[in-house]
């Protein structure tokens, strides 16, 4: 995945947004691992949704829902 990530980022303009999303689920501890890729996918054209962590409890599902596309 990070090679076709990489391989797209040369064929898009860095700046240029497809309308596109791309949910990047992850737990918190994690957050920090992640962003170099969460960087990749937003240079390649994408905006990249990630989730909460903090709030209400029925906030934060409805969020995930609404992320995920269901």
């Amino acid at each position: 995945m990070r090679e076709e990530l990489l391989e797209s980022l040369q064929l898009k303009d860095a700046d240029e947004y497809t309308g596109k999303s791309i949910y990047l689920v992850h737990d918190r501890v994690d957050h920090t691992e992640v962003k170099p890729f969460m960087e990749v996918i937003e240079k390649s054209g994408f905006k990249v949704l990630i989730p909460e962590f903090e709030g209400d409890l029925l906030e934060l599902r409805k969020n995930h829902i609404e992320n995920c596309g269901i």
